[in-house]
């Protein structure tokens, strides 16, 4: 029990550093990108840091993988260099009892990367992506607990929310005039971007007021031309790899229906669904460094490899997705086929142990 909980200390310690490294390192990527659009409307230095700040959570979720085979690559190697991986074992820690550990370990973040990736992350990242789209309009917009408000001229627009990160929902649009004040009311219960700058309306109301009287007429499907540009539109949309899983499920489902393409979100989803298989076979493959390494530049050389091996692995999984796409492959085909090669580089690795 005390190597166990000494063990899962190092690991943590390992975790923690790799993180930190890894999303301090991407952060300040995406900053430089957030960068360039400074001084577009009133986007500001501020509201790139908020951005940056925002998408951190998703940002940890996807790094998840390396983050847990070079942390548990370190924590490993930490002990292999001070020999107390030989002392574990000399009090009776065997090989499976180590990996046990190690998996144990990950399982903890398995466990809160799956919960942000649920309820977490969509939140924060479609407030990050709502605020840069009301900053960087080149007309007047707002994000408020109302929903995201955007004017163009004497008419106005209100969308209480974006359905898997990127469906309007409860459409209001206001018309002006600066005389006789409203002149024109439309509420859609949702809207689809059919064309670059034009919308599909569906179950919509429309009031039109003439002087003291209206006239309200329903339309079962009504289009709109938006005074928002397909950029505009494309800042507000959320990647697919930041909508939950369920949100992923979902819309799928709904493109499918339309007979629409829904490749890129089957892929995202496949990829979250194989996530905590992927770490499992990371921190496993991590585990050997931690023997047969007597000398600490031997100890440094295990770690570089599988480092190495690692990331290269992890590159052919992020590569295979998008190939598959190309070759319209199955999703789980590719995002699988990566985990299962690396799982049986794992065993054999496991199985050479002394």
């Amino acid at each position: 029990m005390i190597i166990e909980r000494y063990l899962r200390r190092e690991l943590w310690r390992g975790y923690a550093l790799i993180a930190l490294i890894l999303v301090g390192l991407f952060s300040l990527l995406e900053l430089v990108q957030q960068i360039d659009d400074i001084d577009k409307g009133s986007y500001s230095l501020i509201d790139a840091l908020t951005f940056v700040a925002l998408t951190i959570p998703g940002r940890l979720v996807n790094l998840l993988l390396m983050v847990v085979l070079l942390g548990t690559a370190v924590g490993l190697g930490m002990m292999a260099n001070s020999q107390e991986i030989v002392a574990s074992r000399a009090l009776g820690a065997s090989v499976g009892r180590i990996a046990r550990t190690v998996v144990g370990a990950s399982t903890a973040l398995i466990v809160i990367a799956v919960f942000s990736a649920q309820f977490l992350v969509p939140r924060l990242d479609q407030a990050a992506y709502l605020m840069r789209a009301a900053r960087t309009a080149e007309q007047a917009a707002l994000d408020t607990s109302d929903g995201f408000w955007a004017r163009d001229g004497w008419q106005f627009l209100n969308i209480r929310e974006f359905r898997f990160g990127r469906i309007p929902i409860g459409i209001d649009l206001y018309y002006f005039d600066p005389e006789q004040g409203l002149v024109r009311f439309i509420h859609a219960k949702s809207a689809e971007i059919v064309e670059d700058n034009r919308w599909r309306f569906n179950d919509a109301w429309e009031k039109v007021v003439v002087g003291t009287e209206g006239e309200t007429i329903h339309h079962d499907v009504y289009y709109w031309d938006s005074f928002l540009s397909a950029e505009q539109m494309g800042s507000i949309s959320m990647p697919p790899e930041s909508l939950a899983p369920t949100d992923l499920w979902q819309y799928i489902a709904e493109l499918k229906e339309r007979g629409q393409s829904y490749d890129r979100y089957e892929l995202a989803l496949w990829r979250q669904l194989v996530m905590p298989v992927g770490v499992l076979v990371m921190a496993l493959l991590a585990v050997p460094i931690g023997f047969s390494t007597r000398r600490s530049s031997q100890a440094a050389k295990k770690v570089f490899q599988a480092t190495t091996l690692g990331l290269v692995f992890f590159l052919l999984n992020e590569t295979a997705g998008y190939i598959g796409l190309l070759a319209q492959a199955p999703a789980v085909l590719t995002t699988l086929a990566p985990i299962v090669i690396l799982g049986i580089v794992a065993v054999v690795m496991l199985g050479r142990i002394e």
